[in-house]
């Protein structure tokens, strides 16, 4: 009837999408706050779905597009940056897929692919250097472990050149002090030093080629 009297868009339409921005504003807020990431755009998902309906049902053709977006603007665009520092990187470690899939298709409604790429390329650049700090972690543990071996009491004396040699392959200082200090102190206190000359002489070395920073207060020890 609005429509056939020509009042239907400033008697109806304006004041109903009026009010159904602010109900999703208020919503969106508060569902963002107390739910998880998967769940809140489980909820998205529902009412976009909700408003296709009532639209069918309810409301003239005219009112679709209007409506849909102002739902899609109040519970997704508004909260495109707080999806992603919330949830996005759970998804990815957990694997989440059908997650993931939501995630993309409600992000291609509100032309927001591009905030989605940004957080991927963080997500993998993260992972990625993770990975490499691990394996120079293991590595350094690993020369640690097999000076400990050369310097323990009941094994051949390693030369000098070896030990160099076996210098110039830490990768990460801090992380190699830290595990030789604590193998050197197990010798030291257990009397499992195969000479204290050596032991003197791989400590000279250290500080020549990590810089003596790295290695305050050691030579007291010995």
């Amino acid at each position: 009837m609005f429509t056939s009297l020509g009042i239907y868009a400033e008697s109806f339409e304006i004041p109903f999408l009026e009010c159904t921005s602010e109900f999703y504003a208020a919503e969106g807020m508060t569902y963002m706050q107390q739910s998880d990431v998967p769940d809140y755009l489980k909820h998205v998902e529902s009412r976009l779905n909700e408003e296709q309906d009532r639209c069918k049902i309810y409301l003239d053709i005219s009112t679709k597009k209007p409506l849909i977006a102002t739902a899609e603007r109040q519970l997704l665009e508004r909260h495109i940056s707080a999806i992603l520092d919330k949830g996005f990187m759970m998804l990815m470690d957990g694997h989440r897929i059908e997650d993931l899939k939501r995630i993309y298709s409600l992000f291609l409604r509100v032309n927001a692919l591009e905030s989605l790429r940004q957080a991927l390329s963080m997500y993998i650049r993260r992972t990625g250097q993770g990975l490499v700090m691990d394996e120079e972690k293991d590595k350094d543990m690993l020369i640690a472990k097999f000076l400990d071996e050369k310097l323990r009491a009941g094994n051949k004396v390693t030369s000098e050149e070896d030990l160099e040699g076996t210098l110039e392959k830490v990768l990460g200082k801090d992380v190699f002090e830290a595990f030789y200090k604590k193998d050197l102190a197990k010798r030291l206190l257990l009397g499992k030093s195969a000479s204290i000359d050596a032991e003197k002489s791989m400590i000279s070395k250290l500080k020549t080629e990590c810089g003596s920073q790295y290695w305050p207060h050691i030579h007291p020890w010995i």
